[in-house]
């Protein structure tokens, strides 16, 4: 299983969105493929630094793992990569904060904005984090 984070560009407030789903790699006629297992949450960046939506956020990312009933190995290392594009509300501190946004301007580019407004987002713009 691995988390994939999805960018979608909102076009009416000029942000991007981070969703993040749930994925199970399995074989097929020779073929990896990947099957939908849990949307967990989403999130667009300009809400990363407002502590109550990062509450909201991580609450229902929390609610999804409870209800997917996994080890808490499994559970701690996909809290772990959500971590790192999405700081807990309690721990962020600013080396956090500084690591974190180091990570977002590289997924998004300096400005934080889209670039291109009128074009879709293709599969090599999504990033996958295996477990």
């Amino acid at each position: 299983m691995f988390v994939r984070l999805r960018k979608k560009p909102l076009n009416i407030v000029n942000d991007i969105c981070l969703e993040f789903v749930l994925l199970k790699n399995y074989w097929s006629r020779g073929k990896v493929k990947h099957e939908f297992v849990k949307y967990l949450s989403s999130i667009r960046m300009g809400h990363i630094w407002v502590h109550w939506r990062r509450r909201i956020f991580w609450q229902k990312v929390e609610k999804a793992l409870d209800s997917l009933g996994l080890p808490s190995e499994a559970r701690k290392s996909i809290e772990q990569k959500i971590i790192t594009y999405v700081p807990l509300p309690e721990e962020v501190k600013s080396q956090d904060e500084s690591v974190v946004r180091k990570r977002l301007k590289t997924l998004v580019g300096r400005t934080g904005r889209v670039k291109d407004k009128s074009r879709p987002i293709n599969k090599s713009e999504m990033e996958e984090v295996s477990l």
